[in-house]
């Protein structure tokens, strides 16, 4: 079972925080990336939300899927050490709380690297935030409804004297929160400008190359922190983009986001698919389905349908 000093151990193997799905999926395409150029980091695992395919595909290593064996012998460690009846010092875990553990205690038991971390709803009081140390934090845009509650709450994850980085709000009121919460837990928040040029070349929308910003910047960070690449090897990784391979990887951890298929029947119809879970989400979608009937998409030239 995970203990505090193997949390401690955790964090010196430069362990980091971040939030979203593409976010995690590009980070760790660039490790990977990295690795294969310098020969480190080479164990770098991911902790991600929801799950697409089986619950296993929320915990991977080097891009694959943590195995049924190995979930199943986490599993084990973290359940055995629960009590059956919860007591006022040890609740039975809520699922959420209860994958993460599993996905820790992997990571641990592997001596990951790296670990690339999304955060749950919880933020301030989530489960994820149980690790003491990070080395880097990312704050991804937040929603229109209940603004300066969410920036609260999501300025949770910053600690002490770790790098952290957000997309500037729109708003002042969620920007001053940000800004207090990373005063109170003794940190400074960095405000990562938005380019309107692709950033990595996988971009398919602007919502994209927002993340994929934020999520170079937090690379490009940890590298910098822990000494691994010099001034002139920063420059060029941060004008650079992923390599072919890389790319398409990227592509098939992001499957079910903005997302094209060609259909295996009918070679008439051609499938625009996300996985939009929220208002933002959908208004995401619909604006990149018809920026990709602007840009010469045959989606003008037939029937469309739109399926929730």
């Amino acid at each position: 079972m995970t203990k505090d000093s193997d949390l401690k151990e955790l964090h010196r193997a430069r362990r980091r925080y971040q939030r979203k799905r593409e976010h995690l999926c590009v980070c760790r395409s660039m490790f990977r990336q990295y690795s294969e150029q310098n020969g480190f980091p080479k164990i770098v695992g991911m902790y991600t939300s929801p799950h697409v395919q089986h619950v296993r595909d929320r915990i991977r290593v080097n891009l694959d899927d943590i195995s049924e064996e190995d979930f199943v012998s986490s599993f084990t460690d973290v359940w055995d050490k629960l009590p059956q009846i919860p007591t006022p010092e040890l609740d039975t875990p809520e699922i959420l709380a209860l994958l993460f553990l599993i996905a820790l205690n992997h990571f641990v038991k592997i001596k990951a690297d790296v670990v690339i971390c999304e955060a749950h709803h919880g933020r301030e009081y989530d489960a994820t935030n149980a690790v003491p140390h990070t080395a880097v934090s990312v704050i991804t845009s937040i929603s229109n409804d209940h603004e300066e509650l969410l920036a609260w709450h999501k300025g949770g994850i910053f600690k002490e004297n770790t790098p952290a980085f957000a997309v500037l709000p729109p708003v002042d009121s969620v920007r001053k929160v940000l800004v207090e919460r990373a005063a109170e837990k003794k940190t400074v928040l960095d405000f990562v400008p938005v380019t309107e040029h692709a950033i990595l070349g996988v971009e398919r929308t602007a919502a994209q190359r927002e993340n994929f910003i934020l999520a170079r910047a937090a690379f490009l960070a940890w590298l910098g922190r822990h000494g691994e690449v010099d001034n002139d090897g920063l420059q060029k990784l941060s004008t650079s983009g992923l390599q072919p391979q890389w790319s398409q990887k990227f592509r098939e951890l992001t499957a079910g986001r903005f997302q094209e298929l060609e259909d295996q029947v009918d070679p008439h119809v051609r499938w625009f698919i996300d996985g939009a879970h929220n208002e933002g989400g959908v208004d995401y979608g619909i604006r990149w389905y018809m920026e990709r009937a602007k840009n010469g998409t045959s989606v003008c030239e037939a029937q469309s349908q739109l399926l929730f």
